[in-house]
């Protein structure tokens, strides 16, 4: 029997703040961390999908930018699912990311949940607002 609870994978090179965001996310959400945009990555390229995906636009190795490029050639559905996770709207990273949702750190923890539950009911429903809209 499948786990009715949604599947969220946190993309965050701050140990801290990964660790934090799949501590709050837990509580309703199976979780799933990756240090970068490549360990995230290698984890969709072997078949893995989730219903949220929380991405942070700066990172070493592989940037949210970067991965959401590979991420859209692979499973453009997927790709729709992403929050970006970001300390700076205006940076250039987060500018490439227009068009997904978009939740500014420091973030409120019922912002954040409220946002992932958003995500969860355009993927059952197979709408998301992002598609019309950056939708923050």
């Amino acid at each position: 029997m499948r786990d009715a609870r949604p599947t969220v994978l946190v993309v965050e090179d701050d140990p801290n703040v990964r660790a934090m965001m799949a501590r709050v996310l837990a509580a309703t959400c199976n979780v799933a961390v990756a240090a970068d945009g490549k360990a995230a990555l290698w984890r969709f390229a072997t078949g893995e999908r989730f219903d949220v995906v929380l991405c942070d636009a700066c990172m070493p190795v592989m940037d949210g930018a970067v991965l959401l490029e590979h991420l859209r050639r692979l499973d453009a559905d997927q790709a729709r699912r992403v929050i970006v996770v970001t300390g700076a709207v205006d940076s250039s990273p987060a500018a490439q990311l227009a068009g997904h949702f978009i939740i500014e750190k420091p973030f409120r923890v019922p912002e954040l949940r409220a946002l992932v539950d958003r995500v969860c009911a355009a993927a059952r429903d197979g709408y998301f607002p992002a598609d019309d809209a950056t939708a923050r």
